[in-house]
């Protein structure tokens, strides 16, 4: 008699441990699955931001919105094409700055943002694999000769920067 009770005791035993380790691999196997066939493919799931600037076109203008540059400066509309080759979409607002290349500081102001968003709330949303021009106005120093533009969008710091040779003006 004492033998049939072993035998019953050992079996929920292993019934509780057949149950626990069908437990364990429910809840591990689909992440390893997913991590694999990730791996295999070459994809992430990670939200990975990847903004480029590819193109700048710039115009002189004599004012921004009744805002004159001060003596010795330019005021400088900059139309900054930017292309989204992130995962996610992103938001442009102030994520596009510049500089003089002699490193004089001047005013810089966020302005219209292109039609190539899908957001119709907020044109700034550029959605992953569009691009998009974003317009920035600049006071500019006479004397300098370049601008370098910056995003802080990019995995590698050396595609964060562009550097815009300023086209030969006459006043």
């Amino acid at each position: 008699m004492e033998k049939k009770k072993n035998r019953g005791i050992s079996f929920v035993k292993y019934f509780i441990l057949i149950v626990i380790v069908i437990n364990v691999l429910a809840n591990i196997l689909p992440a390893l699955i997913g991590a694999w066939n990730g791996f295999r493919s070459g994809q992430s799931d990670e939200n990975v931001s990847d903004v480029r600037i590819v193109d700048v076109s710039s115009q002189v203008v004599t004012d921004y919105e009744g805002y004159t540059p001060i003596e010795g400066y330019r005021m400088y509309r900059f139309d900054v094409t930017v292309n989204n080759m992130g995962s996610r979409d992103e938001d442009m607002a102030y994520a596009v700055y510049l500089r003089s290349g002699d490193g004089v500081a001047f005013q810089q102001t966020d302005s219209a943002y292109t039609d190539a968003s899908r957001n119709v709330t907020d044109s700034r949303i550029v959605p992953r694999g569009r691009s998009s021009v974003i317009t920035l106005y600049g006071e500019v120093s006479e004397e300098s000769t370049t601008v370098e533009f910056y995003t802080y969008y990019t995995p590698d710091s050396e595609d964060a920067v562009y550097m815009y040779e300023l086209p030969e003006t006459t006043v």
